[in-house]
């Protein structure tokens, strides 16, 4: 499995590496079928082009989804997720760890984290 999953964030990285404008990026991920249909489109807008490194894949047994741990080459972490969906395994979230909370989902005062909403990935 660690080859498909390779497979497919290579490919998945290629597209977003190539200097395409977002529409068109997105176009094609969605065409190869690559992301799943509930990917929140707005984490692949505004892309900058790095070059990633995959760090670690684990398989969440309790939820039936590979979890990938990525970082590009700024050291900036990013997390994944991949699910099955029609027989074929998609790309379901990639988003950056949050850059208030760094991945903790609370701020310096200990509230939630108002830009990730707690869940120490994203923005809400």
């Amino acid at each position: 499995m660690k080859d498909k999953i390779e497979f497919i964030y290579s490919r998945f990285l290629e597209l977003w590496n190539k200097k395409l404008e977002d529409k068109y990026f997105i176009s094609a991920v969605i065409r190869e079928e690559l992301i799943s249909k509930d990917f929140e489109i707005r984490y692949l807008e505004n892309r900058d082009v790095f070059n990633f490194k995959i760090l670690h894949i684990e398989f969440k047994n309790d939820k039936n989804i590979y979890e990938i741990k990525l970082e590009d080459e700024k050291k900036c972490p990013y997390k994944s997720e991949l699910i099955l969906e029609g027989g074929k395994w998609k790309i379901s979230s990639f988003i950056f760890m949050c850059f208030i909370c760094f991945g903790k989902g609370v701020d310096w005062n200990n509230d939630t984290c108002e830009v990730c909403g707690g869940e120490g990935w994203g923005v809400q």
